[in-house]
């Protein structure tokens, strides 16, 4: 879905926390997550905000309130 000569690193954090140095790595960080994983999308919107990095979660399920998120993709 993203060109392919953008440089991409994957963070799965039921493997290892995201750290601060892969945030300042990226561009920009692109979440998805499920709703039980609400606050844990919110910890990340913070960390990228005290960055001031931009971060877009996509998230399946439209009543998930993310009015704290710089900006957000529904996907389908």
């Amino acid at each position: 879905m993203l060109p392919a000569d953008w440089d991409k690193k994957v963070v799965d954090l039921n493997a290892k926390p995201l750290t601060d140095e892969a945030i300042a790595w990226a561009d920009l960080v692109f979440v998805s997550a499920m709703n039980v994983q609400e606050q844990s999308v919110r910890e990340i919107i913070q960390q990228c905000k005290r960055l001031n990095k931009k971060s877009s979660p996509a998230v399946r399920c439209l009543h998930m309130n993310m009015s704290d998120s710089i900006k957000l993709i529904i996907s389908f």
